[in-house]
């Protein structure tokens, strides 16, 4: 919260000297066993005819090996535990870039491969995967593809409701503290049936699926076509037909992509934050101005930026109308320094 508050004064959102921000409780994470996604680097070792998997050094590529990581779901590594002998030959491991281990409804392992693998490699990987009953995704340079057949993985969001994804996709990699957030800003954003909604770097779905149960139409934008379209047959498997999706640039996208102003507004951008959106917003007529807007931020300090953005804090003090009602600091990464942070804001009457 301190380091928060430090860069919103920095950048001018608010002044420590005369006003105090509403911090509301933060949503804390069990520290331990919280991943649901790792991604393990991996080299051949000609001379010992061995394959090493494990994270690489702090500030190096030297790879240490593991057997397992206290912050990862303990499925995801005893999975790859068990892949290990098939990929321990040179057929395989002298094609492998780096594997991915992710777990929803059931353990996937990614295998990001830099040459086409031999039938009898692709026959030992097959066999393996039914009898292990865990998916096996092959990642090429252009081409992403599930061994015989794999089904789509999904995660379960707020409602029950399915998101199927590809291994590839953004998913957050703290499931548990996803589905706390996601329950938090819909109760920030407090939706009606008569309200419209944009979800800006929507993925695939995450907080579009259920807003879109408790208000009149969400449109859905993301940057990355693929998770667009994920995002609507996500939709359409929940029998909701009042979500839109569109696919388009965030750091340039324009009033006209959006037609009919949304009451609400749900952001959730990586690091790089949302200087476009929140550019475009300044430059909206009051009248097609959101009522309320939850910013939900990886970046404290691309977060401030843009919260002064929107406040227009950095030239004309006129246009600010906007206050900041709730927020609080989320420990989506237990043993790190990443600071996620959730931020409310409602426009002036």
């Amino acid at each position: 919260q301190q380091v928060v508050e430090e860069l919103f004064q920095k950048f001018g959102v608010f002044d420590s000297a005369t006003e105090s921000l509403p911090w509301q409780a933060p949503l804390v994470s069990e520290p331990t066993r919280y991943r649901r996604r790792v991604r393990l680097a991996t080299r051949w070792l000609g001379k010992e005819q061995k394959l090493l998997i494990g994270f690489r050094e702090a500030q190096s590529h030297q790879i240490v090996a593991v057997d397992d990581c206290l912050v990862a779901d303990e499925s995801l590594l005893q999975a790859v535990n068990r892949l290990y002998p098939v990929l321990n030959t040179s057929s395989i491991a002298t094609k492998l870039g780096h594997l991915e281990a992710i777990r929803t409804n059931k353990p996937v392992i990614l295998l990001r491969i830099t040459d086409s693998l031999p039938k009898d490699a692709l026959q030992a990987l097959g066999s393996w995967q039914a009898e292990h009953n865990i998916d096996i995704w092959l990642q090429s340079e252009n081409e992403l593809t599930p061994l015989n057949n794999a089904g789509l993985p999904f995660d379960t969001s707020i409602d029950g409701d399915k998101l199927y994804f590809q291994p590839g996709d953004f998913l957050q990699v703290n499931g548990g503290i996803n589905e706390r957030m996601v329950q938090q800003a819909i109760d920030w954003l407090a939706p009606e049936k008569t309200q419209r909604v944009y979800d800006f770097f929507a993925g695939i779905g995450n907080f579009s699926i259920p807003l879109a149960r408790r208000s009149k139409s969400v449109l859905a934008v993301e940057g990355v076509y693929r998770m667009a379209k994920q995002t609507l047959s996500n939709a359409e498997a929940s029998g909701l037909n009042n979500l839109t999706s569109l696919s388009a640039d965030l750091n340039d996208i324009i009033a006209s992509d959006l037609k009919n102003p949304a009451d609400l507004w749900c952001l959730d951008p990586a690091r790089p934050g949302a200087e476009g959106v929140m550019t475009l917003l300044k430059k909206l007529k009051p009248e097609q101005r959101p009522s309320r807007i939850v910013y939900v931020s990886c970046a404290p300090d691309t977060l401030a930026r843009d919260l002064a953005i929107i406040a227009g804090l950095k030239s004309d003090k006129k246009s600010s109308d906007y206050r900041i009602t709730k927020l609080c600091t989320v420990d989506m990464f237990p043993q790190t320094h990443h600071i996620e942070t959730m931020v409310c804001l409602e426009r002036a009457s």
